[in-house]
C-alpha cells in the first residue's frame, strides 16, 4: 500500500536514516529559504511580503538580497515588483531559480512536458498530482510498474538516468529534471541546451532536501499548495523523531544502512 509519496517500507527507511543523523532535522519548513528569484525576504514562499521587501530595498529601508532581483537583470526596481506580483497571481511567463547544483536556471512557464529519469522525482509528481505532465522516464521507473503504473507506457530516455539524449530531445520537453552527477550536469547541459531545453537539478535523493525541492517543483509546475498535505504528514514524523533522538546519546543511536531502491 502506498502512503502519499513513500511506501511503508520507504517510510521506515527514511525514519531510520533520520534517526541516524545527529544534526537537527531540516524540514518542513521551519527554516526553509525558497531559492526562486522573487523570494526577496528569503522565507519559504513568495507573497505580498516580498513585494513589500523590494519596495523597502528601493526606499533604502531593507537590505539587498539576491533573490529580490526577481527578473535577474542586476537591478532592483519596479520590474521586480511586477514579476513578484505575477508569480503570486500565477500569471508569470518565466521563473528563475537556483537549483540544487547552485545553477541559475530560467524556465518558461507554463511547464507542461517534463522528462523525469529519477524514481524519487517521479514520486514527487505523484504527490503534486501532476503525473500527466511527465512525457519521458527511465527504465528504472518502468521496472516499478506496481508503483508507477501511470508511467508504464511512456518512452524511456535511459537505464536509470539520462542516457539517450536523442530520445529526450525528440519528446520536445519543456524541462528535464536531472541529478547533479548522473549524468554530470555539465553533460546534460551540453546535450540539451542547443535544443533550447532547460535542465534543472532537484535532489530528492537527500531526505534533508525533500521539502525544499518539493516546494520548488510545485512553483515550477504551477501546483502551489498541492504539496501541503504531504509536508504536514512528513513533518509530523520528523518532529516525533527529533524529539526522540534529542533524548538519546550518540552511543544509543542505532547504526543504519540507507540505500535508494529507485
Amino acid at each position: 500500500m502506498v502512503i502519499e509519496m513513500l511506501s511503508k517500507t520507504r517510510i521506515w527507511i527514511l525514519l531510520a536514516w533520520l534517526m541516524l543523523c545527529s544534526l537537527p532535522i531540516l524540514a518542513c519548513g521551519s527554516h526553509l529559504t525558497l531559492k526562486i528569484y522573487g523570494n526577496a525576504n528569503l522565507d519559504d514562499t513568495i507573497d505580498q511580503r516580498d513585494v513589500d521587501y523590494v519596495e523597502g530595498i528601493i526606499n533604502g529601508t531593507q537590505e539587498y538580497s539576491e533573490l529580490a532581483d526577481a527578473n535577474n537583470d542586476g537591478n532592483i526596481g519596479q520590474e521586480d515588483i511586477a514579476q513578484i506580483e505575477d508569480i503570486v497571481a500565477g500569471r508569470e511567463t518565466n521563473l528563475i531559480l537556483k537549483d540544487t547544483a547552485n545553477r541559475t536556471v530560467s524556465i518558461d512557464i507554463p511547464v507542461e512536458r517534463v522528462i523525469v529519469p529519477s524514481g524519487l522525482t517521479a514520486e514527487a509528481f505523484k504527490v503534486l498530482k501532476a503525473t500527466e505532465k511527465v512525457v519521458g522516464v527511465s527504465n528504472a521507473i518502468h521496472e516499478k510498474t506496481y508503483f508507477f503504473p501511470e508511467f508504464a507506457d511512456l518512452p524511456s530516455v535511459g537505464g536509470w538516468k539520462i542516457e539517450d539524449y536523442e530520445a529526450a530531445i525528440s519528446l520536445d520537453p519543456d524541462l528535464v529534471i536531472s541529478y547533479e552527477k548522473w549524468p554530470p550536469i555539465s553533460e546534460a547541459e551540453e546535450k540539451l541546451d542547443p535544443a533550447g531545453i532547460p535542465v534543472v537539478v532537484l535532489e530528492f535523493t537527500d531526505p534533508n532536501f525533500v521539502t525544499e525541492e518539493l516546494v520548488k517543483l510545485s512553483y515550477i509546475l504551477g501546483t502551489n499548495g498541492a504539496e501541503d498535505r504531504y509536508i504536514q504528514w512528513r513533518s509530523g514524523y520528523e518532529r516525533q523523531i527529533d524529539d526522540y533522538v534529542n533524548n538519546l546519546s550518540r552511543d544509543e543511536r542505532p547504526s543504519v544502512f540507507f540505500g535508494d531502491g529507485l
